[in-house]
C-alpha cells in the first residue's frame, strides 16, 4: 500500500489484516522501493509526493511483471491499458469496495 495519507494507509492495512491479508504501508515511492519482497498486489495512489503512481508502478513492474496493481486516485480517470490490467478505484471508496476488489484481483 502507497499513499502519502498515513490515515487512509492504517485504515485500509487494518481492514485487509482483517480479511487475512499481509500489508507493508508505505508513504513514499522510495519507501515501496526499499522492499524486496514480492508482493501480490500492489494498492497505489496516483498523487504521491515526487514520483507520481504510474511512474512507481513502471518500476515496481520492472522487478515483478505480473504484480497485480490497484491504482486509487480523487480524481476520475482511466486506468492506462496494461498486461496485466491496471485496476483503479476513485476516493473516496467504500471499504467494502477495496475488499471486493483486492479478492477478485487475487
Amino acid at each position: 500500500m502507497v499513499d502519502d495519507e498515513t490515515a487512509i494507509s492504517s485504515l485500509i492495512q487494518k481492514l485487509l489484516n482483517r480479511s487475512g491479508q499481509t500489508v507493508h504501508c508505505c508513504s513514499t515511492p522510495a519507501e515501496a522501493l526499499a522492499l524486496q519482497s514480492p508482493f501480490g498486489l500492489a494498492i497505489v495512489h496516483y498523487t504521491l509526493p515526487v514520483q507520481d503512481g504510474l511512474s512507481l508502478i513502471s518500476e515496481l513492474r520492472a522487478r515483478q511483471p505480473e504484480l497485480a496493481v490497484i491504482l486509487t486516485s480523487g480524481a476520475a480517470m482511466a486506468p492506462p491499458d496494461s498486461s496485466p490490467p491496471i485496476h483503479y478505484l476513485q476516493k473516496p471508496f467504500r471499504l467494502a469496495q477495496l475488499l471486493k476488489l483486492t479478492e477478485s484481483v487475487l
